[in-house]
């Protein structure tokens, strides 16, 4: 009886894999129909080999059939392909524009991702308040790195393109502060470093503003 019962439940674990795992010849079916997620894990089956044979040239051609559908993963992955050139010619024009698509879009990572490039000047012109810019709608949505990002910024004064600018080290607490909340270690003693330059009024200023953000955040997680 517990033989017959072990190869039951054997028989249906094979048969939820099966469903779970969809064949290269199916999927490429459904991707060839047009239908963006479909596209999307044929490339991630292709790059990675898993399920299909590993052809880079393959997984960024379905990576391209979701992202020209406005499948904003897709855009990112294809942004993350191009700015880290490790599976294609390092191409940072080709990053910023499908970094672009995916960040009007609201994806917090491109978003993030954008201020990245525009604060170090790879495939755009160097624009830090560009850069601010995208890095707070991100942080905004809760993404870290962006949080952490922007205490950088104000905390050293290059918010400001092309000018030197006075560090502000109010808002360079908020976000460090927010950016530790998240889980980024790097951020405590930066933070705490920040705390050190307020005044008492600066601080509880800016405990009403990190009030408002978290509001904010919660929000965009609904």
């Amino acid at each position: 009886m517990i033989r017959q019962l072990a190869w039951v439940l054997l028989l249906a674990t094979a048969s939820q894999c099966s469903v779970a795992t969809p064949s290269l010849s199916e999927q490429l079916r459904k991707a060839e129909s047009g239908n963006a997620s479909a596209q999307y894990e044929l490339g991630t089956m292709y790059e990675q080999g898993k399920g299909a044979p590993k052809d880079i040239v393959e997984a960024v051609h379905w990576y391209a059939a979701a992202a020209e559908q406005d499948m904003d993963i897709a855009q990112v992955k294809l942004g993350m392909i191009f700015a880290e050139g490790k599976l294609v010619p390092q191409a940072f024009e080709q990053a910023t524009i499908w970094f672009t698509r995916a960040a009007t879009r609201g994806n917090a990572d491109a978003q993030h991702q954008l201020g990245v490039l525009y604060c170090s000047g790879d495939g755009v012109a160097k624009d830090c308040e560009q850069g601010l810019d995208w890095f707070t709608k991100a942080a905004v949505q809760g993404k870290v790195e962006a949080q952490y990002a922007l205490g950088v910024l104000y905390g050293t004064g290059m918010y400001r393109s092309g000018k030197s600018a006075p560090p502000d080290y109010k808002k360079a607490y908020i976000w460090f502060y927010l950016a530790a909340r998240g889980g980024n270690t790097n951020a405590i003693s930066n933070r705490d470093i920040a705390l050190l330059k307020l005044t008492p009024e600066e601080l509880e200023q800016a405990q009403d503003e990190m009030e408002k953000i978290t509001k904010s955040i919660k929000n965009y997680k609904k």
